[in-house]
């Protein structure tokens, strides 16, 4: 159905005021634009509604009717951390490349010499029938395959089948360097991310007012957790008036300002002046969570499912291609298919005993160079990855969202609104 507008007035029917929005759309003329499903397009001039659930003002902000549910709800905006902002904190990361390289080598190499002897070990992974998370490492079942040097039959064999790319008795085989590195890797991102979480924080913060859909749902959001006795005419009010300001606040940066420096209500002040403390208080609330919210995240299985998404076959590339180069130099081709197993195993079986010894600091050395130079060259773009993933997990997520929400200080933000409202 649609509404003829006035110059300066809007006429709403009144089945368009419901719980939801009609699947029909609104037009607006003379624009003739569609209205979208959730959104009040806003015209030049002033115009109010002359209704008590929705309000039009020329404030560049749209409202709109969240389902009243006792969960969370999600924004439906596309959530995207602006390329401005992945540049900044690629720039920040990347100062730090050169010596998180460095340290991330000298970890491993130190890990794999004091495996001794059981560098070489192999380990044959079993899906796991019992998995209950999203964690890689829980999603095998990893039976391993020692060196034993009393009986090196059984061990040879399994060794030559993972040189080969073979399995063993159907299941695939991996070195058992593989998943201490990877773990390594991610302790080495996340302390990466845990160095830099106040800029990762702000600038997370400060990408709010490029999105102003986000703003909108995150503080929608917020208020449907804290504000549950209010009606949901006084909740969309309260949403585009803290909104508002709070685009402003971020324009301007006070959220860095505000970070410092805990804002406290006085419910003496009166209209603008609420709104502006309410502002302050959300700021500090948000700046006060985000970087944990952020730590717990890079700590996560989560996280760790991001880099095995991001980086797992590259690394295990990395480990497997080094480790197997190694081992063929050091039979001397004895290792290769066409080889008579009887004679190629007991060759297999002489040359481990002659450089069981040189394994771990060979290897060692191969092993973390090699890891290296793959993240040398994928560096950046993981990065870019993992960042634009936090950034969804943060505001996507419900953990901020509830953080903020236990704050005193917003709910007594909230009631101060609702009284200046009614």
């Amino acid at each position: 159905m649609t509404s003829k507008v006035p110059s300066t007035t809007v006429e709403v029917l009144p089945t368009i005021v419901t719980n939801k929005v009609p699947s029909p759309t609104v037009e607006v003329l003379p624009t003739t634009s569609k209205v979208p499903l959730t959104t009040v397009e806003v015209l030049p001039t002033t115009s109010k509604v002359p209704s008590t659930i929705v309000e039009v003002t020329e404030l560049p902000i749209t409202v709109k009717d969240l389902p009243e549910t006792d969960e969370v709800p999600s924004t439906t905006a596309n959530v995207e951390l602006p390329s401005n902002s992945l540049a900044r904190l690629g720039d920040v990361l990347g100062e730090d490349k050169i010596s998180f390289l460095d340290d991330l080598q000298a970890s491993i190499n130190t890990y794999i010499v004091g495996t001794g002897r059981q560098c070489i070990a192999v380990v044959q992974k079993i899906p796991n029938p019992d998995v209950t998370d999203d964690d890689p490492a829980s999603q095998y079942v990893l039976h391993k395959y020692e060196l034993n040097m009393d009986d090196l039959g059984d061990f040879v064999k399994v060794l030559f089948k993972f040189m080969t790319k073979k399995r063993h008795q159907g299941y695939e085989l991996d070195s058992a360097l593989t998943a201490p590195a990877l773990d390594i890797v991610q302790q080495k991102f996340v302390g990466l991310y845990e160095s830099h979480g106040q800029e990762i924080s702000h600038e997370l913060l400060q990408s709010l007012r490029t999105d102003d859909i986000l703003l909108e749902s995150f503080v929608s959001s917020l208020s449907d957790i804290v504000s549950t006795k209010l009606s949901k005419a006084a909740r969309g009010k309260i949403v585009h008036l803290v909104t508002h300001q709070m685009h402003n606040a971020l324009a301007s940066h006070a959220a860095h300002v505000v970070g410092h420096h805990a804002a406290h209500f006085a419910t003496t002040v009166v209209g603008h002046q609420v709104a502006l403390v309410a502002v302050k208080v959300l700021l500090h609330a948000l700046t006060k969570h985000i970087g944990h919210v952020i730590f717990k995240f890079t700590a996560s299985a989560a996280f760790k499912k991001l880099l095995f998404a991001v980086g797992h076959k590259m690394i295990m590339a990395a480990i497997v291609t080094a480790v197997v180069q190694h081992l063929n130099m050091t039979f001397r081709g004895s290792s290769r298919a066409g080889a008579a197993s009887f004679v190629k195993y007991p060759i297999i079986a002489a040359m481990i005993f002659k450089n069981v010894k040189g394994f771990p600091k060979n290897l060692g050395r191969e092993v973390s160079k090699s890891v290296r130079d793959h993240l040398d060259l994928e560096f950046s773009g993981m990065n870019r990855d993992i960042l634009r993933d936090t950034f969804k997990k943060v505001f996507q997520g419900r953990e901020l969202l509830e953080a903020v929400a236990k704050e005193a200080e917003i709910h007594e933000m909230f009631h101060t609104l609702a009284k200046e409202i009614d």
